[in-house]
């Protein structure tokens, strides 16, 4: 079947859609983070002065430190907003790529019936609730072993891959592939994938 104009248009569609959605969930994330900044830099600048003073100019002691009140509060209210931070993240993906394994199958069929002899048309069957929930849930989960972790920035490259694969249909060996290809120049500390 010949890759006509109009499947090319319907991909680059899907493609931008797909990229809007992910800058979406990464924009409303990184704003969660800035206001949650804005919530604390000013008990650490309280805490950081407190120090200052303490230490009389100088860096304070360990246990000048430790009595601190001032930095001891920033340090727990910084421990609470990234909780709630971490919680809010799984919540804003998890609903992204939901919407996003749902546009799939409607992306996919747009791209497949431009390709279409004109005058031929056929019923699509539609993918179970539960395969994609499963989907879904796998994509948002850990997606490397628990007994070799990778590092954050790996496994945030693997994920994006895999969402975007699942998105557009790719084949999970494809997939992969990309995965290794966009993990090269990574350190290799705690994978134990092709190098």
């Amino acid at each position: 079947m010949a890759l006509t104009k109009a499947a090319i248009r319907k991909a680059r569609a899907v493609r931008i859609a797909l990229a809007a959605a992910v800058d979406a969930t990464t924009a409303a994330l990184t704003l969660a983070w800035a206001s949650a900044w804005e919530e604390i830099v000013a008990e650490w600048a309280a805490a950081v002065d407190e120090l200052l003073v303490l230490g009389a100019g100088e860096w304070p002691t360990r246990a000048q430190i430790s009595r601190a009140t001032r930095a001891t509060n920033a340090l727990r209210v910084t421990a609470e907003r990234l909780s709630e931070l971490a919680k809010r993240s799984g919540v804003t993906i998890s609903g992204d790529m939901q919407t996003i394994v749902r546009a799939a199958g409607e992306w996919e069929r747009g791209v497949i019936t431009t390709q279409l002899p004109t005058g031929i048309s056929f019923s699509w069957a539609e993918v179970d609730e539960t395969a994609l929930d499963a989907i879904v849930k796998r994509s948002t989960g850990r997606i490397e072993s628990s007994l070799r972790p990778l590092p954050r920035e790996q496994s945030a490259v693997m994920r994006h891959t895999l969402i975007r694969g699942v998105a557009v249909g790719d084949n999970p060996n494809a997939v992969a592939s990309l995965m290794l290809k966009r993990l090269r120049g990574f350190s290799t500390v705690g994978w134990s994938g092709p190098g």
